[in-house]
């Protein structure tokens, strides 16, 4: 134990650990909460587009020493009580975070995910890369290759998505120089790059336990949980390889990148233009924060005023602005989408005078105060499951050197945002990021009708290619390849190995449920149910009124007003 703070904002005690034979950092949020989370995460920084981080996270999920079961996942949901099962690979870390409210279902859940990740079947198994990454089917010697592969497959539909499209160009014009200039996820063209070999290289180099983050949360059973997570980690010997992440020096840049429509959409007002620039690092909270209220009350409605501005003038169809902070360093982001090339000057220009105007004459203080005010909310009240909602914001501090504490407190952070309100902040976050054209990154995403068709042509071409310098001992090598992939995949588990996986016992699951205490009160004839549960101060008031009365006709336009009354000022 490296140190020990008591956070009433949490309500909890936060507890740093360390592991002393590989130095793995543990960090447990102990508040008591009945759904316990238990979360692994590592470092990944690619180097390149293959996304062999992306197919590392499908890759140790595939069977691991103790668990030899093609999927245990699937298996998992069969007979888990889990609140939370899955894997998540960012541009800088991949993340493997379980959680359940039962203590054995928990424990269980907790060791497979140490098993896949510390002595996954990949080490033995090829096939699993073959699987999850990519391969070359042929059915015989003389038929046309084609690349196939879960990852693979799953990046061609997401690239499809012009919204992606726009993420990765953003990130691969404004991080030229460090990991954020590759698709973590893949890009299918560079995809069949990536060997089996070097696959392995970046699993032993990155999947270490001096490389890991590990975070509990909730009332976790410590004295079975420690024991278990060190006799996974003792396995290893200490590793000084420090992964480092550059830092980006900001460059003003302008690019052009393609996206695939249809013959029968058309390209007309299908252009998207994108403005971003680097306003900060992990360390400036407020900063980041700041930027996020910023977008919201300048671009957040149709009535925001750059939005407004934009469209009421007829130069797009939609405008967005975000925050992307989940990196190093955060980046400011408006796309106005769906208009034309030709018009890039005009919405510049639009841009700059609605800023100036905004910037000289200020925001309006309401329009602010209301974003801040919704933000402390969705602070306050994170979705479930809210102990991964705080595992991924510690991250925010904790992957970079910093205190795996800073991103999870607010009440200072709200005070300088609200501060901000009375000092010219938002003007000055707003003229720094939209009318300085220092570091500014300007992407342009086009549409066309022949893209979809010349990236197929290139793929074809280049497995073509590949073909005509293949002996015939290299096709027999590929048969062979899809033949043992095809044999292991339509080969089922065997009881034995099914019977590895632990299983939730009927004994293990209390028979009684969840009992929240309600105190019965009449309010002016109302009935009022009143429950004490722990909100973080925040009180909720749910009306109910009842419909029994109305007509079929009535009822559809009541639907309607329910959605009219959330819209209406």
């Amino acid at each position: 134990v490296d140190r020990v703070r008591e956070v009433a904002e949490l309500s909890a005690n936060l507890v740093e650990m360390s592991h002393d034979k590989t130095g793995a950092q543990l960090v447990w949020v102990d508040n008591g909460e009945a759904n316990k989370l238990f979360s692994i995460a590592f470092k990944t920084l690619p180097e390149d587009s293959t996304g062999v981080f992306h197919i590392l996270e499908h890759s140790v999920l595939c069977g691991s020493d103790k668990f030899p079961v093609k999927e245990p996942f699937v298996e998992l949901l069969k007979s888990s009580m889990n609140t939370f099962l899955n894997a998540m690979t960012f541009p800088d870390k991949t993340m493997y975070p379980v959680s359940s409210r039962n203590d054995q279902d928990f424990m269980n859940l907790t060791e497979v995910y140490l098993d896949a990740v510390f002595a996954p079947a990949i080490r033995t198994n090829p096939n699993i890369f073959y699987q999850e990454g990519w391969h070359v089917e042929m059915e015989n010697a003389d038929s046309t290759p084609t690349y196939k592969g879960v990852v693979f497959n799953e990046m061609k539909g997401a690239m499809s998505s012009v919204d992606e499209v726009i993420m990765e160009g953003m990130l691969a014009a404004g991080f030229p120089d460090t990991c954020y200039g590759f698709n973590s996820g893949g890009d299918p063209r560079v995809i069949p790059e990536l060997t089996y070999e070097q696959y392995m290289s970046m699993y032993n180099r990155y999947y270490h336990p001096s490389n890991s983050r590990i975070f509990l949360d909730g009332a976790v059973p410590l004295d079975r949980v420690l024991p278990l997570i060190d006799s996974y980690l003792s396995r290893f010997e200490r590793s000084d390889e420090k992964h480092v992440i550059a830092m980006q020096t900001p460059k003003a840049v302008e690019k052009t990148q393609y996206y695939e429509v249809s013959e029968a959409d058309g390209t007309a007002n299908r252009a998207m233009l994108s403005l971003g620039k680097i306003i900060g690092t992990w360390q400036d909270v407020t900063r980041c924060y700041a930027a996020d209220i910023l977008a919201d009350a300048i671009a957040g409605s149709n009535e925001a005023p750059l939005k407004r501005a934009i469209l009421s003038a007829g130069l797009a169809q939609d405008v967005t602005d975000m925050t992307m902070d989940e990196i190093m360093q955060a980046v400011f982001a408006i796309q106005v989408k769906n208009t034309d090339a030709d018009k890039t000057d005009e919405i510049r220009r639009v841009i700059k005078e609605t800023v100036t105007e905004l910037v000289e004459k200020g925001i309006p203080r309401a329009d602010l105060e209301a974003v801040i005010n919704q933000m402390e909310f969705r602070v306050r009240e994170p979705q479930e499951p809210q102990g991964l909602i705080r595992c991924i914001t510690s991250l925010g501090s904790w992957l970079y050197g910093g205190d795996p504490l800073m991103p999870l407190v607010h009440e200072e952070t709200f005070a300088a945002l609200r501060k901000m309100l009375d000092n010219g902040g938002y003007e000055q976050l707003l003229k720094e990021a939209l009318l300085s054209d220092e570091g500014l990154c300007v992407l342009h995403t086009l549409p066309s009708t022949t893209y979809g068709e010349e990236l197929r042509a290139k793929e074809a071409q280049r497995l073509n290619d590949a073909k005509e310098s293949w002996t015939e001992q290299d096709k027999q090598d590929i048969l062979a390849l899809n033949a043992s992939l095809a044999q292991w995949q339509q080969t089922p588990d065997t009881p034995e190995q099914l019977a590895t996986l632990p299983v939730l016992d009927l004994k293990e699951v209390s028979p009684e449920p969840h009992v929240t205490s309600t105190r019965v009160e009449t309010v002016d004839g109302v009935t009022v149910l009143r429950h004490d549960v722990p909100c973080d101060g925040i009180v909720h008031l749910s009306m109910y009124f009842s419909l029994t009365d109305f007509t079929l006709p009535q009822l559809s336009r009541i639907s309607l007003l329910t959605r009219l009354l959330g819209v209406l000022p």
